[in-house]
């Protein structure tokens, strides 16, 4: 079952951290890394570019069950004009 009040805190949380490719992704991959680090999840951290890196996140298993991945940006174009927003 999705707990609704986490998923929004979660996404109003990444939302806050401005991630814009002009930037970088570190402060938002830094983020991700933690909370899924004190969630259980095994996170290593696969530099690419200054400021720019992987996040790999995964829950070992058994070999002989199925795997998924899911596959993510954490960057975002720079705000636009008419761009609104808090």
């Amino acid at each position: 079952m999705v707990d609704r009040e986490r998923l929004v805190s979660l996404a109003a949380n990444l939302a806050r951290i401005r991630s814009t490719r002009d930037k970088g992704e570190a402060e938002i991959g830094e983020f991700l890394a933690a909370f899924l680090e004190q969630r259980g999840f095994v996170v290593d951290i696969q530099d690419m570019i200054a400021d720019r890196f992987n996040v790999i996140a995964r829950i070992p298993g058994h070999a002989a069950f199925q795997s998924i991945m899911l596959n993510g940006h954490l960057d975002m174009p720079s705000p636009v004009d008419g761009w609104k927003g808090a």
